[in-house]
């Protein structure tokens, strides 16, 4: 589904290319947010093929996660749960802005759009990045 470098490089990647998505698709989010509360005993079909390619989606970064952990570049993190937090990361940010705009009326929003990939990706990978040993 995804072609690039494997290992933590994906997963940076990803991140990059996620919220650059949901910035360009925001109707996306309303999309997913409106089908899950919908959501009951039934999956429509536009609910239903989004769902299997977030599928083949997970199984990429699974193994971008695997090939990174196995590489060292990555902590020892439980890949599903570091799946989720990425996505909340980034899809919060596309579904809240109005609350950001609301909690901080003067905000540069533009700015704070452009700084938001360097800010995760600051954040999550200084999280997830195996840090060296420090000996005493």
């Amino acid at each position: 589904m995804i072609a690039f470098e494997p290992g933590i490089k994906t997963i940076e990647l990803f991140v990059s290319e996620h919220i650059r998505f949901l910035k360009q698709n925001p109707v996306m989010v309303r999309f997913f947010v409106r089908e899950l509360l919908m959501f009951e005993t039934e999956i429509s079909p536009e609910l239903k093929e989004a769902v299997e390619a977030l599928k083949l989606l997970r199984n990429d970064m699974l193994k971008a996660i695997s090939l990174a952990r196995a590489k060292g570049e990555m902590r020892d993190v439980e890949p599903l749960n570091t799946i989720v937090n990425i996505l909340s990361l980034d899809v919060f940010f596309a579904l809240g802005k109005p609350l950001v705009k609301l909690v901080s009326p003067n905000i540069d929003m533009n700015l704070f759009e452009e700084k938001r990939v360097d800010h995760v990706l600051d954040l999550l990978m200084n999280g997830l990045r195996k840090q060296p040993e420090i000996r005493q």
